[in-house]
């Protein structure tokens, strides 16, 4: 039995060698979270590994008047979210015009921060990132990618990623007094994205 192993091994490793790998880089600026991928080329056939990026703040200040007085109170919360993703996409076609199908597993990872009147609220800060954090996602795109030479494409594509996750968390505001607050995500997107790859 390890002999088959062994062997199947060997043939696709050869199989690999045979199909002149590369290098690719692609820079995909038409994502809604800004991103880029890094992949080796056998054949049709392109496994890559990449991170998205994005980040976001806002800021909200409310101020009460009273014929005595004027009162004011601002909060403050920023995020930012990292989804390393790991797929491939398939080749096909043998002219300069590939039409190709692709599929990506995603996970994120979140960092949050919220303030109020310059003090940091904790529950705010917790409850942001662990919303942002540990959803998995599951990718799938159609698309084309145009050869302008050997080493340098241009790519579009149509596609739907799916997001699943879930939260719990739990408050002890007095000994013996717990509030436990659960959420459970569920969000499909339907996206469409153009990138530049380069071959090495």
């Amino acid at each position: 039995m390890n002999n088959k192993y062994l062997i199947g091994l060997i043939v696709l490793c050869i199989g690999i060698a045979s199909a002149n790998p590369g290098f690719v880089l692609s820079i995909r600026p038409g994502k809604i979270v800004e991103g880029f991928g890094l992949g080796c080329k056998f054949g049709g056939f392109v496994p890559e590994f990449g991170v998205d990026f994005g980040s976001g703040s806002f800021t909200t200040k409310s101020t009460t008047e009273t014929p005595d007085t004027t009162y004011s109170s601002e909060f403050k919360a920023s995020a930012t979210v990292i989804v390393p993703h790991l797929g491939f996409k398939y080749l096909f076609g043998t002219k300069d015009l590939h039409p190709y199908l692709g599929m990506s597993f995603l996970y994120t990872f979140g960092m949050a921060s919220g303030e109020i009147d310059g003090v940091e609220d904790e529950q705010t800060s917790k409850l942001l990132e662990d919303a942002l954090s540990g959803n998995l996602g599951i990718g799938f795109c159609f698309g084309g990618e145009y050869f302008f030479s050997e080493q340098f494409s241009f790519s579009g594509d149509v596609g739907f990623t799916y997001y699943m996750g879930s939260t719990k968390t739990e408050y002890e505001y007095t000994p013996g007094y717990l509030d436990i607050l659960e959420n459970s995500l569920g969000l499909g997107l339907t996206n469409v994205n153009w990138g530049l790859n380069f071959y090495f």
